[in-house]
């Protein structure tokens, strides 16, 4: 019987994890791994992310974020109106509904 309640707990905490990803558009994530590893590739292809498919609040400052992490790394310049993408994400994620995302907003 306890094994069957921890069974089902840890399903229900997977699939709440699952859940708070979502709202992240599957590109944004597969694009935030590869900034670890091509950071100027990952760059180019969050530059070519066309404005009208980020449709939410959190996709836009995912995508700052993302943006500017991926120039950095990659030593690109940020041009004008670099800060104002990182503190779009910074202001969005300041709430603390995601700390990895606002930790990671902060610093860059």
């Amino acid at each position: 019987m306890n094994k069957s309640i921890l069974l089902i707990g840890i399903c229900f905490l997977l699939l709440a994890g699952c859940r708070q990803q979502q709202a992240d558009l599957p590109r944004l994530v597969e694009l935030d791994s590869l900034i670890a590893v091509a950071p100027d590739s990952a760059a180019a292809l969050l530059e070519a992310i066309p404005s009208d498919s980020l449709t939410t609040p959190e996709n836009l400052a995912y995508h700052a974020l993302l943006l500017t992490q991926a120039k950095y790394k990659a030593y690109l310049p940020f041009g004008e109106g670099a800060l104002d993408t990182i503190n779009m994400a910074a202001w969005y994620y300041n709430d603390g509904h995601n700390l990895e995302k606002n930790t990671r907003s902060i610093l860059y």
